[in-house]
């Protein structure tokens, strides 16, 4: 089963357009989003991907609901 393409730092493109220093400012060794952007080459990527997908509900509110001084929408506990 194909799942969409898979998004990630490619770190050599950033080196060769000299970007790569900037990006590990913000991205840097051994953190939570490293270990995040390279999440996506683990075999056990595919499975996460599916288990949320097939749990995930999304309520969809409209754009003006619980503004500043007014009561929010209801929400939908289904």
């Amino acid at each position: 089963m194909e799942i969409g393409g898979h998004v990630a730092i490619d770190w050599s493109a950033s080196e060769e357009v000299e970007e790569a220093v900037r990006a590990r400012g913000v991205i840097e060794h051994d953190t939570p989003w490293e270990r995040l952007f390279e999440l996506v080459f683990l075999p056990s990527y595919r499975v996460l991907v599916i288990e949320f997908l097939s749990s995930f509900k999304f309520h969809l509110r409209p754009p003006d609901a619980g503004g500043a001084g007014r009561p929010r929408a209801p929400v939908d506990r289904c």
